[in-house]
């Protein structure tokens, strides 16, 4: 029986293909899809991204982590977390959402450009009222069929490449001075796939 790390170490090699198909033109900087990093709330001044941290009350392991990153420098520290995956496997409960959309509250506090899903993977049953109810903090939900190209094609589509803009663009509304005093409104779209 596959288990979820190895489903979501499978996800994660193909999502790294995928961004390197359509995101890394750029010669400096590079996307990667990671499972290796790690959120620490207590230290803000130094950012979030630790890798090969053991994990301790202070340090949450993410399941899945899209960052950018200049290709001449591996610090780590020195890159921008702009989505997050958080991975089930088959089915979910109430205390999942709600334990995930609280970690999502708390990265978002630190980061509030950044992008937070879930994704159920190999699920038979729709997302229900038990995630709706409680996934105040997600920005994108979706059940995955890892097996099925068309089902990771749509998600990449559709999920990912979407939501790595949008962390993008509201960086940059936060952070660039130039938009200062010229933004009139701003929405995110929401809408059934």
């Amino acid at each position: 029986m596959v288990t979820e790390q190895k489903l979501t170490e499978n996800l994660i090699i193909k999502l790294n293909e995928k961004l390197k198909q359509n995101f890394n033109d750029n010669k400096d900087i590079e996307y990667i899809a990671s499972n290796k990093c790690y959120f620490c709330y207590q230290n803000i001044k130094n950012n979030i991204l630790i890798t090969n941290k053991k994990k301790t009350k202070d340090y949450y392991q993410l399941d899945v982590l899209i960052y950018k990153k200049s290709k001449f420098d591996d610090d780590l520290n020195n890159a921008t977390p702009l989505v997050v995956i958080e991975i089930k496997k088959h089915k979910y409960t109430s205390h999942d959402v709600i334990v995930y959309s609280d970690k999502a509250k708390r990265h978002k506090i630190m980061y509030p450009f950044i992008r937070y899903g879930f994704v159920v993977i190999d699920s038979k049953e729709p997302l229900s009222y038990k995630y709706f109810s409680h996934a105040e903090n997600f920005d994108f939900a979706y059940l995955l069929n890892i097996k099925d190209d068309t089902s990771l094609n749509d998600f990449y589509i559709n999920i990912v490449q979407k939501e790595i803009k949008a962390a993008e663009h509201k960086q940059e509304i936060l952070y660039e001075k130039k938009h200062i005093g010229k933004i009139k409104g701003y929405r995110l779209n929401f809408e059934c796939i």
